[in-house]
């Protein structure tokens, strides 16, 4: 799970406990079991995952620096809790707390209520 499409799509459903630009703590009900533990990591233009799902290792080239996930990242995920520290900082990220996040403007954002 290391592609920024499938990280993008994991964190639609979280909600911060703790977000500050560079770190995000955050909590999920409905994303518990997928996967239950995963570990993710980008620098430069390589990312690679460790996961306990079908394809459990995986490499693979990302660009160099992105808006959602900068140039260095790491992130991890244990059933319900996920958290993320990147570099630069991003407004992916955005800031937060117990639950309301603000000032977060990537794709990644939980989408608008119309």
């Amino acid at each position: 799970m290391t592609s920024t499409d499938e990280l993008k799509e994991l964190k639609q459903n979280m909600s911060p406990c703790v977000a500050c630009c560079c770190y995000e703590l955050s909590c999920t009900a409905s994303q518990a079991m997928n996967p239950p533990l995963m570990g993710t990591f980008k620098v430069c233009c390589c990312a690679g995952s460790i996961a306990l799902e079908c394809c459990c290792i995986s490499c693979e080239p990302d660009p160099c620096w992105s808006e959602e996930r900068g140039i260095c990242e790491v992130a991890s995920k244990l059933l319900c809790c996920y958290t993320e520290v990147q570099l630069p900082p991003g407004k992916d990220i955005g800031c937060g707390c117990c639950g309301v996040a603000f000032c977060r403007s990537s794709d990644d954002a939980p989408p608008a209520e119309e």
